[in-house]
């Protein structure tokens, strides 16, 4: 019989993730299993909501109601996580907004950033977006409602990745960015991970109104091995400008 089993676990900051997972591994041997697999991921300590846990991580709003679309307050995905091997390196997309990917379920973005993190050598994907509101198509500038703790994973996913795909495509960039700009301090984050910060291309490029844009959003042109663009100076200065 084989038995795959998911919890959470709380320990504190002296002994690493790779450390326990070790432990996990000789403890459980030592009890005569045999280890198949494992795969852990973390995620910031205390959070707001509730999230639900499957061989994937999804947080939603802790009032969140799958029926209550219209909700713009509650109606929120804040993080999404997959996880096939957690000793190699984390990849995060940064999206506009989410669609329907959920614990157990994927869509066609998700989907393609599978195989974009395998691809580069990842072992795991998390998924934030400018606004955690969901809703599939017919974004408006109404859709964009941030809160602290969708910044709360924003952050902890910059930090924790060794990549970050910055794909929120037009509205992302027109609405969501500079909202997220004014409330929280956004620009100093991605400076401080700038290294990080890939695209997989943009749309209206070299102009002010530069974005970058979505793997889906021209259909059959992108494939999980184009090339990552990293970010320059003055590519970074349009995305992230200074307010006056």
């Amino acid at each position: 019989m084989i038995l795959q089993f998911n919890t959470s676990v709380e320990f504190d900051d002296q002994i690493t993730k790779e450390e326990f997972e070790e432990e996990l591994r000789e403890w459980l041997s030592s009890k005569g299993h045999n280890v198949l697999q494992t795969q852990l991921s973390t995620l910031p300590s205390q959070p707001l909501s509730p999230f639900q846990l499957g061989s994937n991580t999804a947080v939603f709003h802790s009032q969140y109601d799958p029926n209550d679309t219209t909700n713009r307050t509650t109606y929120k995905r804040y993080f999404l996580s997959r996880c096939w091997d957690s000793k190699l390196p984390i990849m995060t997309f940064f999206g506009m907004n989410p669609s329907n990917a959920s614990t157990c379920s994927n869509d066609p973005t998700v989907e393609f950033m599978i195989q974009m993190a395998k691809y580069n050598d990842c072992g795991s994907l998390y998924v934030v977006n400018s606004s955690p509101y969901i809703k599939s198509k017919g974004t408006s500038k109404e859709d964009f409602v941030i809160d602290d703790e969708s910044y709360k994973y924003i952050q902890f996913a910059i930090e924790q990745s060794e990549f970050v795909i910055l794909a929120w495509g037009k509205n992302g960039q027109k609405w969501g960015i500079p909202t997220l700009l004014q409330k929280y301090p956004l620009r100093t984050l991605f400076s401080k991970n700038i290294y990080k910060l890939k695209v997989i291309d943009f749309g209206r490029p070299n102009t002010k109104e530069t974005f970058p844009k979505h793997p889906l959003q021209i259909k059959d042109k992108f494939i999980p091995s184009h090339g990552l663009l990293p970010l320059n100076q003055k590519q970074f200065k349009i995305l992230f400008p200074i307010s006056n």
